[in-house]
């Protein structure tokens, strides 16, 4: 301790430097909880970001079920207009008698069949026989 320094000026230091004391930690609390707010957002978001990664994996999985579908589909209903254009070929040319009636009941019954299977495939849904 200096000579110069008196005991009040030395007391008026200490009460000085116990309130910037107080007023950091009390600036450092804030700053704690604020860190800890903040953290917690970003926790949120990380999860709400992980939910919306894995919608969308999902869908796009969906839509590529689907197109695989739709293209899977389409193939049958070419076989099966590919096999009533060669049915209409081999009966004799009527106009009035609709094309339609060429096509099977095996056929008609192989293609909601797999029309089924693929709705089954896709949807996960029971199809109740159609």
């Amino acid at each position: 301790m200096c000579a110069w320094h008196s005991v009040s000026e030395l007391d008026t230091s200490i009460e000085n430097m116990n309130k910037e004391h107080r007023k950091a930690m009390k600036e450092l609390d804030e700053a704690k909880k604020e860190e800890r707010s903040q953290q917690e957002k970003l926790d949120e978001e990380a999860k709400e970001l992980e939910k919306m990664s894995n919608k969308q994996s999902m869908l796009t999985k969906k839509v590529s079920g689907i197109l695989l579908f739709f293209t899977s589909f389409l193939s049958v209903i070419q076989e099966m207009f590919f096999r009533l254009h060669q049915m209409h070929e081999m009966q004799p040319i009527v106009t009035d008698v609709p094309i339609a009636p060429c096509v099977s009941l095996s056929d008609m019954l192989l293609c909601r069949a797999k029309m089924a299977e693929w709705i089954e495939v896709l949807f996960g849904m029971e199809t109740c026989g159609l």
